[in-house]
């Protein structure tokens, strides 16, 4: 007896274009589940345009979580060296397979050239300014609540924009529901392992928290707007933590509680205040003890008069290879970053103000970790007041410390010009899956008067249209179908980063409109 699943997918990743190089096609994806063979069948058409070479995995999952590549019992067209053309692939399933609840994925790339250095170069200082328009004031659960809602909410639309697994880990604090905003993209080729990326959200309740940590906040959104188009053979975790102002409650909950049992978490960026400078001489001051601790750093900053002109890039010896990642990507990506590192003893424990942010809780388990800071009250005066402003903060330095975490985790990771294509559900061995993901493309884009919506799909399927701004605010709404061309109207509205949003029963489609002057 042989069942059917099909699912049909021409999967043009829109979504994943290198500059110089272009993604593998693959289409006919279908899944025949053969029960007298004790078979999964996966059939494929494939073919590139520049004649890369090509490997394909077959993955499974039994939660629609956690996907891991299948060697045993695999043949047929997977591995590298995959010609183009029409494909099968057999899996030989073992026989305590639960087979209702399982999902199959194809992971497929080439050996397309990466340049890091071009996803380095996205990072836009207008639209850090974007974000910190819409984040900075009290976001606090004592005085400031609604705020603090509205930015966790906001944290939330942008990783589900950029196709994040979003989630929140709620916890209890002193009888208030905390949450910690969690979007992870999972790896190509191994979703074991996990590079994380974070800042927290909240503020002190007196202040509108600009640099504390505003600035960590768009950091985390602005790598989040550029490494999710891109593929990695790891893990990356996005995390915005809650209750860091009330002795980092978060992070110690994440730790604690939030760790998927499947991932090893690698390595730590976290992101503490990273947008204030000052070239002028005794703007930084140093913690005591600190020139014994850490002579050469402390020479360094007397060398330069105590300029607060520099990123403080802070680790324990666990963290001695994130440290120097931090190091050699603004050595090769963002030279203008002049980088003093820190390599704490033990947990920090004796030096308190390095534990004083989300990477201390996991120190203390042992994770490798680094806080990356412009020195907070050592060099900021406005810590903690009413006047941290985000009319204090210096945006190209920002975004040159944006820019080097950026560069380090993307290599972190590993790089890997491919994607996933998600083959289907064994829900059950008499249903038939009938989904195409459309394509869709916005020109120009940048844009002034009007922009052209041209969506290639299922002529069947309709779609609202809407065009919003990062808070939510809706300026235009229509109708369209799934093969259609649809003219936005912009005329009117200000210059900045705008969501054109497609919504239908089945999916949600957004993408990134900018509008120029």
């Amino acid at each position: 007896m042989k069942c059917i699943l099909f699912l049909s997918l021409f999967v043009l990743v829109e979504f994943n274009l290198f500059a110089h190089n272009e993604l593998p096609i693959i289409s006919n994806v279908r899944v025949e589940l053969d029960l007298q063979q004790k078979m999964i069948l996966v059939y494929y058409s494939i073919f590139d345009p520049e004649n890369d070479t090509i490997s394909v995995r077959l993955k499974s999952s039994t939660d629609g979580e956690y996907y891991s590549i299948i060697e045993d019992g695999v043949t047929g067209d997977a591995g590298d060296g995959i010609s183009s053309g029409d494909k099968l692939i057999k899996w030989e399933y073992p026989a305590d397979l639960e087979l209702n609840n399982v999902s199959i994925r194809l992971a497929v790339w080439d050996d397309g050239v990466i340049e890091i250095s071009e996803w380095v170069d996205e990072v836009s200082e207008s639209i850090l300014r974007e974000h910190m328009a819409f984040i900075e004031g009290p976001r606090n659960y004592s005085s400031s609540r609604p705020h603090l809602e509205e930015v966790k909410d906001h944290i939330e639309s942008r990783f589900d924009a950029a196709g994040l697994l979003t989630s929140r880990q709620d916890f209890l604090y002193q009888n208030q529901t905390g949450q910690n905003i969690l979007g992870r993209k999972p790896g190509l080729l191994d979703e074991t392992s996990t590079w994380i990326i974070d800042g927290h959200f909240d503020s002190v309740s007196n202040s509108p928290g600009a640099d504390d940590n505003g600035s960590a906040v768009v950091g985390v959104l602005e790598i989040v707007r550029v490494l999710s188009k891109y593929s990695f053979e790891q893990n990356l975790l996005f995390v915005g933590f809650d209750f860091e102002e009330a002795g980092l409650i978060g992070s110690q909950r994440y730790v604690q509680s939030g760790r998927r049992p499947f991932e090893t978490i690698k390595g730590v960026y976290n992101m503490e205040m990273i947008g204030y400078y000052s070239d002028e001489p005794n703007s930084q001051t140093l913690p005591f003890g600190f020139s014994s601790l850490f002579p050469a750093a402390a020479a360094a900053v007397i060398a330069d008069d105590y300029r607060g002109n520099f990123l403080t890039n802070v680790g324990n010896a666990t963290s001695a290879a994130l440290i120097a990642s931090i190091e050699e990507s603004a050595a090769q990506y963002v030279p203008e970053l002049r980088v003093i590192s820190l390599n704490v003893p033990g947990t920090g424990t004796r030096v308190p103000d390095l534990r004083r942010s989300d990477h201390a809780p996991f120190w203390d388990a042992g994770v490798p970790a680094l806080m990356l800071t412009d020195g907070a009250n050592f060099r900021n005066l406005n810590y903690h007041t009413p006047g941290d402003s985000s009319a204090t903060l210096n945006y190209t330095f920002m975004s040159r410390v944006i820019k080097t975490i950026l560069a380090a985790v993307a290599t972190q990771a590993k790089p890997i010009h491919g994607f996933h294509v998600d083959a289907g559900m064994l829900t059950s061995t008499n249903h038939t899956h009938n989904h195409t993901k459309p394509k869709i493309s916005l020109t120009p884009n940048p844009a002034e008067n009007e922009a052209n919506l041209r969506i290639l799909g299922s002529p069947e399927t309709l779609f609202q249209l809407k065009l919003m701004s990062l808070d939510g605010k809706v300026f235009f709404s229509t109708h369209t179908r799934g093969n259609s061309d649809t003219l936005i109207p912009l005329a009117g509205l200000s210059p900045g980063t705008y969501l054109v949003l497609l919504d239908s029963p089945e999916l949600s489609i957004s993408r990134e409109l900018l509008i120029k002057k």
